[in-house]
Parts: C-alpha cells; sequence; structure tokens
C-alpha cells in the first residue's frame, strides 16, 4: 500500500499488520472509553480499520479506506473514506485527544478535501458532525464545507 502526502502531513493506509498502527487503534478505542463517549462509536472505530481494504487510487463502491496520519513521524490522527452509490466520498476525520486545537482538523480537512475533489471524479464529499461538538464544525466550514441536513455537510 503506498503513502502519499498532502502539505506537511503523510498519509499510511492502516497496516493491521503493522504493530504501530495497531498500537495507535488501541490508544483511540482505550481514548474513547476513559472518555465515557458512546460506546457505538467504539464499535464504529474497529469496523473502521478492521473493513479498509483498499488504497486510496482505486476508490470503488463499498471498498472503504482507512489511513493514519503523520506528522513528520507522529501520529497525530486518521481519516476514513468510503464511497457511496452517488458516488460521495463520505469522510470521517479523527483527531487524536492530545492533538486536538492545534489546528490539525482544519488543516486536514482543508487540504485532504481539496486534494481529493482534484484527484478523483466525485459528485461531493460529506461529512456527519454533531451539532455541539464546536471544534469540528468550526475546521469544516472553513474548509468549505455546506449543511445538507441531519447534520450532513457537503463539499463540491
Amino acid at each position: 500500500m503506498e503513502k502519499f502526502k498532502i502539505g506537511s502531513l503523510e498519509y499510511a493506509p492502516y497496516n493491521n499488520h503493522n504493530q504501530e498502527h495497531n498500537l495507535f487503534l488501541k490508544s483511540q478505542l482505550e481514548e474513547i472509553e476513559e472518555s465515557g463517549e458512546l460506546e457505538e462509536r467504539m464499535g464504529d472505530i474497529s469496523y473502521m480499520f478492521d473493513h479498509s481494504y483498499q488504497e486510496l487510487s482505486t476508490f470503488s463502491l463499498n471498498n472503504p479506506n482507512a489511513y493514519l496520519i503523520f506528522d513528520i513521524s507522529e501520529i497525530i490522527g486518521f481519516v476514513y473514506m468510503y464511497l457511496n452509490k452517488n458516488n460521495e466520498l463520505l469522510l470521517y476525520l479523527g483527531i487524536r485527544k492530545d492533538k486536538r486545537k492545534m489546528g490539525y482538523g482544519s488543516k486536514i480537512s482543508q487540504e485532504l478535501t481539496d486534494y481529493l475533489l482534484q484527484a478523483f471524479s466525485l459528485n461531493g464529499i460529506k461529512v456527519q458532525v454533531e451539532s455541539d461538538n464546536i471544534g469540528s464544525l468550526k475546521a469544516i466550514e472553513k474548509a468549505g464545507f455546506k449543511y445538507l441536513e441531519d447534520d450532513f455537510y457537503i463539499k463540491k
């Protein structure tokens, strides 16, 4: 699987045979458990990583992608992408708790989505953000996403 770079950040496909990748996933699950966030979120993240099996260059329906995001050599978060039947890319971005409020969410939302829209023939990129997640809302609005419905936002 291939890595790619956008700006100063590097994106590496999640590899369940890579110890560093598995440790990151484990830390995310522990962080969710400790924070008391919804248990279904833990299941969502496990599913994302367990069902990621293709490279970015081969987007196709029902074939998800999970990438870890590195700043220099440190994992700062992950992005999960899934192409729906309307040729819209559904995107889920997670930033490590200790790396939040450092501008990564805005930077990734802007740079990655601009790249994806230019590099691939997509009808748009959708994200779902809960209305009480102020930091994520600010990041996606800054990146050019517009409210659609049911807490979904789209960028075309």
